[in-house]
């Protein structure tokens, strides 16, 4: 139905059409008045993030200190792996925020170049998820559901094309995908769709049921199809050397999302927030210090309670304690004593009567 409006309106004008609604000129066009429109919102993946420490907050082990060490955590439940590089590593440090406001990230830093990469070669930095995180999506299954996978990535030197990839725990599966980093110094938002993975096993208890893994140096060896492969690779063949210059590439924002309607979208981005964060990431990897004081005896030995902030993956997870000051009591810290999924008790042999004293720090690590 067309209505004939009024001409040259004045601000404020109310127009009122036989059978229609009410309309006011608002100085430069006609709105209805009295009734709310319609506003469409699209359908995206659950907002739910399975990746713990997504925006990099929390780095409790080594802090902004970073590691060259293939194995190392570079912030909590985020380790880099590398073989037969020279002297590269990563590092979680603070920076220029991202779109999303995060202010840190991860570093995958170049630090000697190497111009040809043998078949063996690669460097990466990845995330052991645990089964019961990702239970629900039931891979390895007719009914698996497809996921999105959402990052931010940045090259401070090397552009070209790099990978992502989800492993199953024994990396028989591994679903593969190439991402393109065409300018330095720009941050990338790369979303990419994950269909249904209906092959292979993927624990749903608390044991390893992937890894994610972002890839900027990999060998022949690692290379497979873009996709679903039957066997552990990192890449396609499509990776460009990410070392063949010294700088870094940098990793931040990550989100893997259950979409069971298919959406192909993911949703908004969520800060966590970094209370919960620090709560989750204590599951895996947590550390304290335990003081003891008491009237003690030669040759008895003693112990003190540890509670844990939160309880952990496994039981016992293995605790590393390290002696700060003793009086009465050998300087070398025992092993502590597992009590279950929430504390242990740290225990020392006396070596002289009177009073004594024991402080240590410890690590309980629960890591997969």
């Amino acid at each position: 139905m067309a209505f004939d409006f009024p001409a040259s309106p004045t601000n404020g004008q109310v127009f009122t059409p036989p059978g229609g609604p009410t309309y006011v000129w608002n100085g430069s066009a006609w709105a209805g008045a009295g009734f709310t429109p319609v506003v469409t919102v699209l359908p995206t993946a659950e907002a739910r993030n399975r990746i713990v420490n997504p925006a990099m907050q929390i780095s409790q082990e080594l802090g902004d200190s970073g590691s060259t060490t293939a194995g190392a955590y570079v912030a909590d439940q985020w380790l880099m792996q590398t073989n037969g590089m020279t002297n590269c590593g990563a590092v979680r440090l603070s920076t220029t925020p991202t779109v999303n406001g995060s202010t840190r990230r991860l570093f995958v830093s170049i630090n000697t170049l190497k111009a040809s990469i043998a078949a063996g070669d690669y460097h990466y930095v990845q995330q052991l998820i645990e089964g019961v995180r990702l239970a629900d999506m039931m891979l390895g299954t007719a009914n698996a559901k497809p996921m999105v996978l959402r990052f931010t990535a940045r090259s401070n030197t090397v552009t070209g094309t790099f990978c992502w990839s989800l492993r199953n725990n024994g990396a028989a599966q591994s679903y593969v995908g190439d991402f393109s980093i065409p300018a330095i110094n720009t941050d990338y938002v790369i979303t990419a769709v994950i269909p249904p993975l209906t092959a292979g096993t993927w624990p749903i208890d608390n044991s390893q049921n992937s890894s994610l893994t972002f890839c900027f140096v990999s060998g022949s060896t690692y290379q497979g199809a873009a996709g679903i492969n039957a066997s552990n690779k990192l890449a396609t063949a499509n990776i460009s050397n990410g070392a063949s210059a010294v700088g870094a590439f940098t990793i931040a924002d990550v989100g893997l999302y259950a979409d069971p309607n298919n959406t192909g979208i993911a949703p908004p981005w969520q800060m966590p927030d970094e209370a919960q964060e620090l709560a989750a990431c204590m599951r895996y990897w947590e550390k304290g210090t335990s003081r003891f004081d008491a009237y003690v005896t030669s040759g008895f030995g003693y112990t003190t309670p540890v509670a844990y902030k939160a309880q952990k993956r496994i039981n016992p997870p293995a605790i590393a304690p390290v002696n700060v000051s003793a009086g009465n009591f050998p300087a070398t810290a025992a092993a502590g004593v597992s009590n279950d999924l929430n504390g242990h008790s740290a225990y020392r042999i006396s070596n002289a009567t009177g009073s004594g004293f024991f402080i240590e720090t410890w690590a309980a690590n629960a890591r997969m």
